[in-house]
């Protein structure tokens, strides 16, 4: 299985007087994983949006275990879950790691992202749920609506479940 990852450094920015990162920063991660994630299939929010299709958060549920801090190097790895009808599903797990690699994203097989994860510490595991609509707010069915961009988002699935073309 492949897994699609970031890497980035706690700034002070996103920390409060006690250097713990502030609970809503977490969610920027989230988003840098998401979006990471549909760029290595080629495709950007950017791209989506000039097609006229809107990816809306609907629903997100974060589980915080341990706190990040000032200056740790984290890494979000990121799992297209569900893409059911109308939604979409993502699944997000956020580390603390113990030794430094290079920032920015990387799709890392199962024993690459193993050896990554030695001595790691789960920070937080997070789910968003999101709906695709037009320009109008109404919901579409991105298979039906805009085949091209649903095969671009099914590649993402399948490896994201294991499967590989």
């Amino acid at each position: 299985m492949n897994h699609f990852t970031h890497c980035l450094k706690v700034r002070y920015p996103e920390v409060d007087q006690m250097g713990v990162v502030y609970h809503g920063n977490y969610i920027p991660w989230l988003e840098i994983g998401r979006s990471t994630t549909i760029t290595n299939f080629g495709l950007t929010y950017r791209e989506l949006e000039e097609s006229g299709v809107l990816v809306v958060v609907t629903n997100l549920n974060v589980d915080y275990k341990i706190p990040a801090r000032y200056d740790d190097t984290i890494l979000v790895v990121t799992k297209l879950s569900n893409l059911e009808g109308i939604r979409i599903s993502f699944h997000y797990e956020v580390y603390r790691l113990s030794t430094e690699i290079q920032q920015g994203s990387k799709l890392m097989s199962d024993e690459e992202l193993q050896k990554t994860l030695k001595d790691s510490t789960l920070l937080i595991t997070a789910e968003t749920e999101h709906v695709c609509m037009n320009r109008d707010n109404k919901i579409i069915r991105l298979k039906r609506e805009n085949p091209e961009v649903f095969s671009k988002f099914q590649a993402i699935h399948k490896t994201s479940q294991g499967y590989t073309e």
